[in-house]
């Protein structure tokens, strides 16, 4: 059965080292009931190099947002994307 995958929650058990996410599966014979534990294979085909930075880290101005950060000892300062985090109910 393959579906896609629409949040991740960003926070990991630390007993149980599962981390809850939300799927959409087509389910046209009623076998897949809300709250179920699957065990799933995710493949990704479309992997980028990005850089996680906690939200403390960005600053939000009217010309846009930016982050500062070190890399190899030096001080960066960029531009950032923002996407925003949410955790799951």
């Amino acid at each position: 059965m393959q579906g896609a995958i629409s949040t991740v929650n960003s926070e990991v058990d630390p007993v149980t080292r599962n981390v809850r996410v939300r799927a959409t599966f087509p389910n046209k014979e009623g076998i897949l009931r809300p709250g179920l534990f699957v065990n799933v294979e995710v493949s990704a085909s479309d992997q980028r190099e990005v850089v996680i930075i906690p939200a403390t880290a960005v600053v939000y101005a009217p010309t846009g947002t930016r982050s500062s950060f070190s890399t190899r000892r030096r001080l960066t300062r960029r531009r950032t994307a923002t996407r925003l985090a949410t955790r799951l109910r």
